[in-house]
């Protein structure tokens, strides 16, 4: 986002409100708790934000400074939210106030605040201001307006329900009506924000609707759906406005990195930004080496034998990475070098090609001394031992590099990917791992100053609770990383997009005497350039630029020469020109990871597992919440939610969406909710249990099977729904997914592709393909050579919402390895 300005045109616009059957939900996220002090209320025509004189045109926005002359936010039309169009057509500064924030992800839409309200795009509907009071009503929040501001809640306007817009609108303004001093002064600040509004439609835009008028302890008050004034008449000349924004930003509504002010030169970069990985091995004197995987000649590159570790190599290889297209290297120090800190002789190559730089913290190299192993011991524990050796070693990194050579991802967070596998599998200490995960990142974040997000492998031998705690809890700051594209990464975001070119271990495997591991298919570049194109990432990471052991570099070598090279480049050039937002917004609602003793409950580790093996496939660009964060409100903003949680308190908030918000459900607690009974007219008290087959909508056998697990229910299809797919117990055909209108029931917990795939087809109105990223647990598409000589052709396939697209180099082929 570039952030200047070129004057801005101030118009104020009279726009109508549509009717609706209930009030606009335009909400996020919250995270658990305020940060907890109490903020001061602004006069209604109060700015602390002033235009800056030093603004630079650009092709359309505006900057404004807010702490000193070059520091501030901007308002712009970067990309294709069209904010500040919109801000200018609502009045610009003088109605709707400058910006108080930076640009931030809300409910994967573009969002910003101002001083009088917030805004938000959704592509093909333009913008929208949000209702930002209902939205803090609906995630608790009342008692603490009240509490610090003398905020009342809203009235119960239920019974506005079938009454027509002009009603509602008229029983609403009512309640500025009346002879009284402080109800006329009131009503004045409602149709007044910076300048007088001219008419009900104005005020109502900018405000929403009057929603309570009352006398509380900081006095006469007035509540709308986007705003709120006190009046004391004792003390106060006129109204003062309560500043939302300014409270807003102290939730977790807003994320920490969307309030730090910028020079009115920032750029975002853009959406995705990539980084190859960079293992600086050189401090040994034994390369090359007969455990690289390929032959290499440092010639190749322009440089000699005895020039490696020297200024000459790192321009070498800087140079070609530049060329490639990336926007920086994640390096990796290796266990005998002095410390993590790249030298400056590194870092003056960087600069020199306009690269930066981030850290690929390998733990499982410092912990397991050398030996490239995926452990499964728990050797991350929740102590001050254990958090200060990480914390001080990511702060030691990045104090020890130029802030200006800091490697960012495209919502602005200083990404830290870590490869470590070693949590416990149980979560057996909540309170422990809860101060672990939190004060990690704060240690990080107040020392560096910086918002900063780990991108952490995810634990799946065995697959740890511990870690799905972080991964739930606090989706800003931890997020799911698969090191290699053949392992799973649990479906809690889509903040990272793995990409490697023709994975073989031959090196490693024989130094260290394990299996070696050949991923030679196309399909995984497909994939993954299909999932960074379309599921809106914010980095792609690239194993790697020179892990000569395992095979998967883009350094130019003996077998391919500069062919993965030129893929690469070539894609990463196809990704910057044709990123889409072609999938519909998506949220999973799942239980949250400490809902039960690990193993105690069936349903749950159904759930868990399709969150860390199939979902990934199946809705790869959905976030995650659970049930106390899944109001009616937050999630008005997706278009498919995806409700696992057996929490059926969740029923009627799907029962409020609109009918075109498309939802996949499981149900296998409790089929008397009315939402429950969209898909079910009747219910036997017997619940299969055993392997059945599956049939199709006609009846017709599908080659596959359930195993029901009492997670399964015997119905009849509600008059307007239909099975679009069964299962057969002894020759009586039962409904094993269901259709009503938009919605589907999958009527199993435990993971089955063929119901997946029969609900989220219908979903997505396509045929979904065959697909080979992600394992499946024991099942990976890969070759498999044990040390005993033993050659296994691993298959997996599994149908995926990706589209396997032609390669940018369409010509472009694996070389068998010699010898198999």
């Amino acid at each position: 986002m570039t952030d200047g300005g070129n004057g801005l045109q101030r118009r104020s616009v009279v726009m109508g409100v549509k009717a609706c059957r209930r009030w606009p939900r335009f909400t996020g996220l919250l995270r658990a708790a305020l940060l907890g002090f109490i903020l001061a209320l602004a006069t209604t025509t109060a700015s602390d934000a002033q235009a800056s004189d030093q603004s630079t045109p650009d092709t359309g926005g505006a900057f404004f400074a807010v702490e000193a002359p070059d520091l501030g936010f901007a308002v712009t039309d970067f990309g294709d939210a069209r904010l500040w169009s919109s801000w200018r057509d609502l009045g610009g500064e003088g109605v709707f106030g400058a910006p108080v924030s930076r640009r931030f992800t809300f409910q994967g839409q573009v969002a910003q605040l101002f001083e009088r309200g917030m805004l938000r795009w959704k592509p093909g509907s333009g913008v929208s201001v949000v209702n930002v009071m209902d939205l803090l009503a609906s995630n608790g929040y009342d008692e603490q307006l009240l509490s610090d501001f003398g905020i009342p809640a809203s009235v119960d306007w239920s019974d506005s329900a079938g009454l027509s817009w002009p009603d509602i609108q008229r029983r609403h303004m009512a309640l500025l009506e009346g002879p009284e001093p402080w109800r006329t002064a009131l009503r004045a600040a409602f149709y007044t924000a910076g300048e007088a509004l001219g008419s009900d439609a104005a005020a109502i835009l900018l405000h929403g609707l009057p929603v309570a008028v009352a006398e509380t302890h900081a006095g006469y008050v007035l509540r709308a759906q986007r705003a709120a004034w006190v009046y004391a008449p004792d003390i106060d000349e006129a109204p003062r406005r309560v500043d939302i924004s300014g409270f807003l930003k102290q939730t977790p509504l807003v994320p920490r990195r969307a309030a730090v002010p910028h020079g009115p030169d920032f750029q975002l970069p853009p959406r995705p930004v990539s980084a190859v990985q960079f293992f600086d091995w050189w401090s040994h004197d034994y390369l090359p080496t007969e455990y690289f995987t390929h032959g290499l000649s440092w010639e190749r590159i322009g440089i000699t034998r005895d020039q490696v570790g020297s200024p000459a190599y790192y321009d070498a290889n800087f140079r070609l990475i530049r060329d490639l297209g990336v926007d920086g290297v994640f390096w990796e120090w290796y266990g005998t070098a002095p410390s993590l800190t790249p030298t400056p002789v590194v870092q003056d190559s960087l600069r020199r090609h306009g690269l930066k730089i981030g850290l690929f913290y390998d733990w499982e190299l410092l912990y397991a001394g050398g030996q490239a192993v995926l452990s499964d011991r728990a050797y991350i524990t929740p102590n001050e031992a254990g958090l200060s050796k990480i914390a001080d070693e990511v702060i030691a990194f990045y104090q020890g590099i130029p802030r200006d050579l800091w490697l960012y991802d495209a919502d602005g967070q200083l990404p830290v990917v870590v490869y470590a596998y070693g949590f416990p599998e149980a979560l057996d200490d909540a309170d422990g791992w809860t101060w672990f995960f939190t004060e990690l990142v704060r240690r990080v974040e107040s020392a560096l100053d910086v918002d900063v997000i780990f991108d952490w492998s995810v634990a799946y031998l065995p697959p740890s609770q511990v870690q799905e705690l972080a991964f739930e809890r606090w989706p800003d700051d931890y997020a799911p990383f698969n090191f290699v594209v053949d392992i799973p990464q649990s479906q809690y975001g889509h903040h990272v997009v793995t990409w490697n070119y023709i994975f073989d271990n031959r090196g490693v495997a024989e130094r260290d005497m394990l299996p070696r591991l050949i991923r030679d298919d196309n399909r995984y570049l497909q994939e993954t350039a299909w999932l960074a194109a379309h599921t809106n990432p914010s980095l792609v990471f690239i194993y790697s630029w020179n892990e000569f052991w395992e095979g998967s570099h883009l350094f130019p070598d003996d077998t391919y020469e500069w062919r993965r090279y030129e893929l690469a480049k070539a894609q990463l050039a196809e990704l910057a020109a044709t990123r889409v937002n072609d999938l519909p917004r998506a949220v999973i609602i799942g239980d949250p990871a400490d809902t039960y003793p690990l193993g105690t409950n069936g349903l749950f580790e159904s759930q868990r597992l399709l969150i860390r093996h199939f979902l990934r496939r199946y809705v790869p660009q959905a976030t995650f919440v659970t049930p106390a964060r899944a109001t009616t409100d937050a999630l008005a903003g997706y278009d498919l939610v995806v409700s696992l949680t057996t929490d059926r308190a969740i029923d009627p908030v799907l029962a409020a969406l609109p009918e075109s918000t498309k939802i996949v459900y499981w149900n296998a607690t409790g089929l008397t909710t009315g939402f429950a009974q969209r898909f079910v007219e009747a219910v036997e008290s017997e619940r299969p249990v055993g392997r059945f087959g599956i049939l199709d909508r006609e009846g017709q056998a599908v080659d596959d099977t359930i195993a029901a697990k009492g997670d399964v229910w015997r119905v009849t299809p509600a008059t307007d729904a239909s099975a679009i797919l069964q299962f057969d117990q002894q020759g009586q055909a039962y409904p094993l997914v269901v259709q009503a209108g938009n919605d589907h029931w999958i009527n199993i917990y435990d993971p089955t592709d063929a119901a997946l795939a029969a609900a989220f087809e219908a979903v997505y109105g396509r045929e979904l393909e065959p697909a080979i990223t992600f394992a499946l647990l024991g099942n990976i598409q890969r070759v498999e050579v044990y040390p005993d000589g033993r050659v296994v052709q691993n298959r997996f396939s599994a149908p995926a919402v990706f589209v396997h697209e032609s390669l940018a180099i369409p010509d472009f082929e694996p070389v068998p390895p010699e010898g198999l």
